[in-house]
């Protein structure tokens, strides 16, 4: 009686408690889609980090180009007037 009732008792404990990670059984498919989810989210995480970093990459670029068009503008100026001084 007494180990009838302890097999019982463990029995009870152990449906009690939910199970975890492989006592689940399953088989492991469902582990390899959501590491194959994670892993597409990773990618596409990192695919759009990369794509902002090079945006700003050509943001910054664009910036630069400005600037030294804008440089090369006054500079022109600059030239014009000390021409027109020395014409005048």
């Amino acid at each position: 009686m007494e180990r009838k009732h302890k097999e019982n008792s463990k029995e009870n404990r152990k449906a009690e408690k939910p199970k975890k990670g492989r006592e689940r059984g399953g088989g492991g498919v469902g582990k390899q889609r959501e590491t194959k989810g994670k892993e597409a989210s990773d990618e596409r995480k990192e695919e759009e980090e990369e794509e902002e970093e090079e945006e700003e990459e050509e943001e910054e670029e664009e910036e630069e180009e400005e600037e030294e068009e804008e440089e090369e503008e006054e500079e022109e100026e600059e030239e014009e007037k000390a021409s027109q001084q020395k014409k005048a």
